[in-house]
């Protein structure tokens, strides 16, 4: 493990040394000066990629052939809740005091871990099959306390396996790429974001002009955010088939109407007041979609 370890670290510092110098050359080359970033940062930054790039093995993609995003179904998800259920029913029929159906739901998760294991190599490490085995011969001993020690023993290794791997398989199999939904406005189909683009940049135009006291292009800055605000709305149902309560709802149409109404009025105070919260509902759907979107876009999968 040391070894391992220690080759690890002079990895590390092999890449954060080449991409110091690389970078170093890159600055010079172009005869500009060092940017924010140091060379250790950028190095780490794309070992971390690297690393996504690699956190789910390809053994895995073969359970997700026939996934379609944002549909919860696959042979693997099917997999696991074969394993949960069986799981579930050896706890839940010991607390019963039934052992007939806590063995035979022993048995069958037994056999379902068993070969699940061997699904994917690198995912072996997380199994433990001793406790398993031993789960099945306190069962067998009718020792209810050592068995439910066995559980949770056993429950840990499964929560570890989705706490290191479940976000990935949701990004990777599970996310729709942002780049596939399609945004139709007055002037053409846009993709996703070129659209958002069109969109933020109407929108600080609404706060620039404001400021600037320029109440007709403060209008036709808002006139172009509402338009392609609308167009958003209509794009969020490539993927959702069910209202949305906030960024989209009817309260912050509301909000963008009355926005408009103080612009017509000439009030670009308030205008730039409302203009700042309605800021608040692009950031819940930012802080919302873009970390999947982002782990996506790390382990190469767009």
């Amino acid at each position: 493990m040391k070894k391992v370890l220690g080759v690890l670290f002079i990895l590390i510092l092999l890449t954060a040394v080449i991409s110091y110098a690389e970078e170093n050359k890159g600055a010079k080359d172009a005869n500009v000066g060092h940017t924010e970033k140091g060379g250790l940062v950028v190095a780490f930054e794309n070992l971390y990629q690297s690393f996504m790039k690699s956190s789910l093995p390809h053994s895995l993609d073969k359970f997700f052939k026939t996934q379609q995003p944002e549909v919860p179904g696959s042979e693997w998800l099917g997999e696991m809740f074969m394993l949960s259920g069986t799981f579930e029913g050896i706890a839940t029929n010991l607390q019963q005091g039934d052992r007939v159906n806590a063995t035979a739901s022993y048995n069958a998760f037994a056999n379902e871990y068993k070969n699940v294991s061997k699904k994917v190599p690198e995912w072996e490490g997380y199994f433990d099959i001793k406790t398993v085995d031993k789960l099945g011969k306190h069962l067998q001993s009718n020792n209810d306390f050592a068995s439910f020690q066995d559980i949770g023993i056993i429950g840990d290794t499964c929560s570890r396996c989705h706490a290191d791997r479940q976000p990935q398989v949701w990004a990777k199999y599970y996310w729709r790429d942002f780049d596939t939904v399609n945004v139709s406005t007055a002037g053409g189909n846009l993709s996703w974001t070129p659209a958002m683009f069109a969109l933020a940049g109407a929108f600080d135009g609404i706060g620039v002009n404001a400021a600037k006291g320029n109440q007709t292009a403060t209008n036709n800055s808002f006139i172009q955010f509402k338009a392609l605000y609308t167009d958003i709305k209509t794009a969020c149902s490539n993927c959702h088939d069910t209202p949305r309560y906030y960024y989209v709802s009817d309260d912050v149409f509301a909000m963008i109407n009355q926005t408009g109404d103080y612009i017509k009025a000439g009030d670009l105070t308030n205008a730039s007041i409302n203009q700042q919260i309605l800021g608040i509902q692009c950031y819940k759907c930012h802080v919302l979609h873009m970390p999947a979107q982002d782990m996506k876009a790390k382990m190469g999968t767009k």
